[in-house]
Parts: structure tokens; sequence; C-alpha cells
């Protein structure tokens, strides 16, 4: 009851089958939540004061897919724009091959916060491979091109794993250019490790972890280049700010809230600006 975010999970279960991930071994195939179960909870939650839902899911994109009258997310979030009146809804990571044109056009309804977190794990199109990724650079070139065409207001930022088996220089560097071009915002970097009961902790190849740990190191100083210059195209532009919390600086308040882009936005204010956007 005192929070300004609540995570409204959808679905739980993935259809794919990562080489790295022990997921649809350990939560089995995609499982939905029925349409009117989702947005009865929502209805809750405005009663609540909730300013902004999280959609969430293990793969959020299949949601619908096993229903009986089989939807899609776009589907999903036009009903939860009709049938309730919260501020804010925003989506949790969704995989590549879950991105449809339909989806990214309600980027352009201004209750849909304009940020979408696409983990890519590779642009080396061998890696991906042995990831078991449905996708290829090609593929996730194509569509970061029509984010950006359909829904320029969106900001992307992704996922990805340095290090996987096999991952010789060449694909790093391919991953490394693909990240230049995409016109991302930021993201997340993980070291990879054999986990296991996967498949990929039995292919020969692994990495040296000096090397992971050189690569790891090289992304996140590209991700903070990328984060910066996003930051920097952001100043002295309007935003949509959901305030959570205050602090203190010397003998000044401060509020602090995420604008709908995902950008921690820092003010000056005496007031009581919880829960306000």
């Amino acid at each position: 009851r005192q929070r300004t975010r609540s995570f409204v999970k959808v679905q739980d279960g993935c259809l794919n089958q990562c080489s790295f991930c022990l997921t649809t071994i350990a939560r089995g195939k995609s499982r939905s939540e029925d349409l009117e179960s989702i947005v009865q909870y929502i209805r809750k939650l405005e009663n609540l004061d909730v300013k902004e839902i999280v959609l969430t899911g293990v793969q959020l994109g299949s949601w619908g897919k096993d229903l009986p009258q089989r939807m899609s997310l776009a589907k999903l979030l036009e009903q939860i724009i009709l049938k309730t009146s919260i501020p804010r809804i925003r989506l949790s990571s969704i995989e590549p091959w879950d991105v449809s044109e339909e989806l990214i056009q309600l980027f352009n309804e201004p209750r849909i916060c304009s940020h979408m977190h696409i983990p890519i794990q590779s642009a080396s199109d061998e890696i991906l491979k042995v990831m078991r990724r449905p996708s290829s650079s090609e593929k996730l070139l194509k569509l970061f091109e029509m984010l950006h065409e359909k829904a320029p207001r969106i900001a992307v930022t992704t996922d990805i794993i340095v290090g996987f088996p096999n991952e010789r220089e060449n694909d790093f560097q391919q991953t490394i250019n693909f990240l230049k071009e995409a016109g991302l915002t930021g993201g997340h970097v993980f070291s990879y490790s054999p986990m296991p009961g996967t498949l990929a902790a039995t292919l020969d190849g692994q990495i040296q972890q000096a090397i992971i740990k050189d690569r790891n190191k090289k992304i996140r100083m590209l991700f903070s280049e990328l984060s910066n210059q996003y930051s920097r195209y952001r100043l002295n532009s309007k935003a949509d700010v959901l305030f959570e919390s205050y602090l203190r600086i010397d003998d000044k308040l401060f509020w602090s809230g995420l604008s709908e882009d995902m950008l921690r936005v820092i003010v000056p204010a005496e007031g009581n600006l919880k829960n306000q956007i």
C-alpha cells in the first residue's frame, strides 16, 4: 500500500530452450493468466492508488499464445488501456522474437512507458546458434531499426552475456559493433558461468576467466557511454516523472523518481511529491 509501482505477473514458463538456461526445465512451458483476471487485479491496484504497473513474466512476450482464444501481448495492452485507468503501464524484459510491429505501434500511446528492455545476449550469428536463440544479427538490426522508426520516443536497453563457450575475439567484436549501431540507451552485461544441467555447461571451448573479465569491462564501459549519451540528449527536455522517495543532500530536500523512459530524476522540492507524476 505504500508503493508507487506494482508488478503484475501475467505469465510463467518459457517456450524457448536457450542452451544456458534452466527455466524451461524448472518452470515448464509458457502459461498465461487469463485477461479478465489481469484486468481485475489492475483495477484493485488502481483503488490502492498505484500509479504505475509493470507487466512481468518469465517470457512476457509469449502471453496469450496458450489461451483457448489465442491472443497476443499487444491485445493485452489494448484491453488494459481500454478497461482500466492506471496512469502508467510499463513492460519488463521481452525477447526480441516476441516484439511485433503491432506491439511497437502501441508505444505511441501516452500511458505506455517509452522504454523496452530487449535482451539480445550476443550479436554473433555463430554464438546465437550455440545459445539456441532463434535470432540473427540481421534480424536484430532490422528490429531495432523498426523500433526507432515506428516509436521514435522509445528508449531501448539490452542484456549481453560475454565469454560464452567458443566466443572468439571476432564474435565479441561483432557484438561491440552491433551495440554501437543499434541506437541503444544502455544495458546490463553478464559474465558467462556454466550452470549444471544446461547444454552450454557440456560444451567444449570454455573461455578463460581473464578474457571474460576483460570483455565484461569493455561492454560495461560501452553501456556507460551509451547511457551518458542518452542522458545528454534528454537534457533540457520535458519528462513525466513518477516520484517515489526523498533524500537530503546537505540541508536541501530532493525527490527522486523515474521518467517514462527509465531515467532517474532528482529534483529539489520542499513539498511531498511521493506517488505523484
